[in-house]
């Protein structure tokens, strides 16, 4: 992986081109919503969901309700996994979060060292984190599942799991910058679309309505060192835009 210290990159273009973007949908929005009004509707539906969001404005979640999200997910039974091995990767973050990686689901490793990846693996994400020149207590690393299933268990539906909401309930207490969905699986389930990785990774989607960029997972660069310089590509435009 070639990871040059003479990167020519523009400090904050793509930033403020998507940050124009996002103001230049909520000002549509916002006049759509006054058309309505004069109609004389009073009113649109939302979800509870969507309330819950909105309810959440402004309050600045801070790392301090980390210790009431945990128990949350120590108590979820809905996989029926033992008490023991639910949520033990999940900590508050120990310091302002830019980055938030997502991997799919912990592995053997990361259970056994504690930390949200582990191994060989592990290593090699945080080598591409010093390459980007964060520093380590700016990056978070959580899962699309919380827990890893038991051997031979049937995975659920992601749709049915609570982990879906405990996700957006780590996302709305570190309000990363970015997001990095590490894998095909794990890209998949963020972005809402079942394509192969390489049509959704290299390029910037949403998830809650945070900027995300999809690339490959360590494990499968460690099997394949040839996709790295893939790799490396889409950590530069996550480095641009955070103007790395």
């Amino acid at each position: 992986m070639v990871m040059s210290d003479g990167l020519n990159m523009s400090s904050h273009s793509s930033k403020e081109n998507l940050r124009a973007l996002l103001l230049a949908g909520l000002e549509n929005a916002a006049v759509c919503l006054d058309d309505l009004r004069f109609l004389g509707l009073d009113g649109v539906h939302a979800s509870p969901r969507t309330l819950e969001i909105l309810s959440e404005w402004g309050k600045g979640g801070k790392p301090g309700h980390f210790p009431e999200l945990i128990k949350k997910v120590a108590s979820c039974s809905h996989c029926g996994l033992p008490a023991a091995v639910r949520g033990k990767l999940l900590h508050p973050p120990p310091g302002s979060v830019r980055v938030l990686f997502v991997d799919e689901m912990p592995d053997r490793a990361a259970l056994r060292e504690g930390s949200a990846m582990g191994g060989e693996a592990g290593a090699l994400l945080w080598k591409i984190v010093g390459a980007m020149k964060l520093n380590p207590d700016a990056v978070y690393v959580t899962h699309t599942r919380m827990c890893r299933l038991s051997p031979g268990q049937t995975s659920p539906s992601y749709a049915s799991l609570p982990c879906r909401a405990f996700l957006s309930d780590v996302i709305r207490l570190l309000r990363p910058e970015v997001i990095c969905a590490l894998g095909e699986r794990a890209g998949q389930l963020l972005s809402g679309e079942n394509l192969p990785l390489h049509s959704l990774r290299g390029r910037f989607l949403s998830f809650e309505s945070l900027p995300l960029m999809i690339t490959h997972h360590p494990a499968d660069m460690l099997k394949d060192p040839g996709l790295k310089r893939d790799t490396w590509e889409d950590v530069r435009k996550v480095m641009e835009f955070l103007a790395l």
